[in-house]
């Protein structure tokens, strides 16, 4: 198994990280939802379609383009495992760097959330969580080391 083939899983809350298509990538840094949607009807919503997360797509489709090798690290959608239902984004800023450094961003849709404030639901995630490799089964072994920051 490689680290793209398989959703990532935080242990105990309920939510699986999918790795968004490169196709569906791209057609979100082209600001080309209509296409975005098309592809992936059931991982996209309004809030991962809207400006709030457009700078990111394209920053993410930019990024595969130069360094195809980071396409399985980048950023996924997270979605709540019981109910299907995406609830914002999560991963990594790429491929580990030389000492095994990996850093790790999100964002939750602010309807499952107050992101001004930073009461994430507990049942998601929170930055002490994520940023803890052995709370969280998306581990990787060439990951040795983590650091964190909201996207």
């Amino acid at each position: 198994m490689t680290v793209a083939e398989l959703p990532w899983a935080l242990d105990g809350r309920g939510l699986q990280l999918i790795r968004v298509p490169s196709l569906a990538l791209h057609a979100l840094g082209g600001d080309n939802a209509t296409l975005a949607m098309e592809l992936e009807p059931n991982l996209l919503t309004p809030y991962l379609l809207g400006e709030e997360c457009q700078g990111l797509w394209r920053y993410r489709s930019k990024q595969i383009s130069g360094n195809p090798l980071d396409s399985a690290w980048i950023t996924r959608i997270a979605v709540d495992a019981r109910t299907s239902t995406p609830v914002g984004l999560a991963g990594f800023h790429g491929r580990p760097d030389a000492r095994g450094m990996v850093e790790i961003g999100y964002r939750i849709d602010p309807a499952f959330g107050d992101w001004a404030t930073h009461e994430l639901p507990s049942r998601y995630f929170s930055t002490s969580r994520v940023a803890n490799p052995k709370c969280t089964s998306f581990e990787r072994p060439s990951a040795r080391t983590t650091s964190h920051r909201e996207i």
